[in-house]
């Protein structure tokens, strides 16, 4: 069941990805603003996992996922980005392709470069999902999910590390 989740969590990002998710670069600046549901100071991977979980307090008629009520009701307040009155899956992919359009392919850690973290994680989410049938999506997953597949074939796998490590290394020799 879990590996399914996060098998159908892919197959929608990446179809998602495909789509025109149409938002003015005035929206993005404020969704991406209003979206630092943990408050570190940037929006990334982790907050795209606080919509999940919300999502699953909601749907579970739960509130014992997320510890931190303000987090809770931060995510409450900001989490319905496609505006249509509920937080959803629909939210978190919404996220994650705003996300995947300010971030080049492959920054999966989100910190703004593309580099041998970045393959290592790729490689590591590769290795869990491909062993574990139980694993459950983190909030690195999710970068991974939304920036992971470099080369588009729908599928994130060692070759996409591969890439990741051989642009790392590519930009590194040309600098």
């Amino acid at each position: 069941m879990k590996r399914r989740f996060l098998g159908i969590l892919t197959a929608a990002a990446m179809t998602l990805s495909a789509m025109p998710f149409t938002v003015s670069a005035e929206d993005t600046s404020s969704i991406a603003e209003s979206c630092d549901f943990n408050s570190d100071g940037k929006v990334d991977g982790e907050d795209i996992y606080l919509i999940t979980q919300r999502y699953l307090e909601i749907a579970t008629q739960r509130t014992d996922i997320i510890a931190d009520q303000s987090v809770r009701d931060k995510v409450d307040s900001n989490a319905d980005i496609d505006k249509d009155g509920y937080i959803d899956m629909n939210d978190v992919l919404a996220l994650g392709e705003i996300l995947a359009e300010s971030h080049s392919v492959g920054d999966v850690n989100f910190d703004g470069e593309v580099d041998a973290v970045d393959a290592s994680m790729v490689l590591t989410y590769y290795t869990l999902i491909s062993v574990d049938e139980e694993h459950m999506a983190t909030a690195d997953d999710y970068g991974i999910i939304f920036l992971g597949d470099y080369d588009k074939d729908g599928y994130i796998n060692a070759s996409d590390a591969s890439d990741i490590l051989c642009c790392y290394v590519s930009a590194s020799v040309d600098k």
